[in-house]
């Protein structure tokens, strides 16, 4: 497969996409947000929905769009019934 033109990470990837594995995402920042209003808020920041009881115990993938509608960050939104966590690529 010649996807990828670096060797060692299209192995990797092939490896994730037909089968599973870990990967270290301990270098990530992870921030928990929680409160009353803690959903709504969210809701109001990410271009995906993050609320809905059919989100609870998911991750979320979305974006934090500006006033024009252009990003300004992606990240991971965990959703748990009582707060949600937000997991931060360490260049964001």
């Amino acid at each position: 497969d010649t996807r990828h033109f670096w060797r060692v990470s299209n192995a990797e990837h092939l490896a994730m996409s037909e089968d599973c594995g870990i990967v270290n995402l301990s270098h990530f920042s992870m921030y928990d947000v929680e409160g009353p209003d803690h959903v709504a808020l969210l809701e109001w920041l990410c271009a995906a929905k993050i609320g809905g009881d059919n989100n609870i115990g998911k991750g979320i993938y979305t974006h934090f769009l500006d006033q024009e509608g252009m990003v300004r960050a992606d990240f991971t939104v965990i959703r748990m019934a009582d707060r949600c966590r937000v997991i931060d690529g360490a260049d964001a």
